[in-house]
């Protein structure tokens, strides 16, 4: 079938448009804050600066944590604890959800940003984990889900100063 190239360049624009305006008001929803009132006080006080600490200290492989909040995003930096050379970065996106009474974290769009794999896009469809937030402490509890492999863990963050 053949289509004036006036039509076939009407209807490419067209197509185009809409899929921009498509695209963009996905964007938008999934940054946007949760409209529960509860996992919007969550999402507010997650954002900022955290830290916590990973591995053995009898060993010396302890590594200090960073994690930056914000919008929707966070950045996660890996230091050695005793010479704070960083080793690690990634960043991913989260939503909130609630089922019941038990918060969830949902993280998607996991990408390496230094160290082995920077640049690769790890885990792109996503996790999740159970979460608690106050205004300084966040909990991460891995693990709570069925069919979920590893071992179970929990990460406490404290909230870091503004000025670090």
């Amino acid at each position: 079938m053949y289509l004036p190239i006036k039509s076939l360049v009407a209807t490419l624009f067209g197509a185009a448009c809409i899929a921009g305006i498509l695209s963009a008001a996905h964007q938008a929803h999934r940054a946007a804050p949760p409209e529960d009132a509860q996992l919007k006080q969550d999402f507010d006080l997650l954002q900022g600066r955290w830290e916590t600490y990973t591995g053995n200290w009898i060993m010396g492989g302890v590594i200090r944590v960073v994690k930056t909040v914000r919008g929707d995003t966070e950045i996660v930096e890996y230091y050695m604890y005793h010479t704070g050379e960083k080793i690690r970065a990634h960043r991913n996106r989260f939503r909130l959800e609630r089922v019941g009474d038990v918060t969830i974290y949902h993280y998607f769009d996991y990408t390496v940003l230094e160290g082995p794999g920077a640049g690769i896009v790890k885990n792109a469809a996503g996790g999740r984990y159970v979460y608690r937030v106050t205004r300084d402490t966040f909990y991460e509890v891995h693990g709570m889900f069925p069919g979920e492999e590893g071992e179970f863990s929990v990460l406490v963050w404290r909230r870091l100063p503004a000025e670090q």
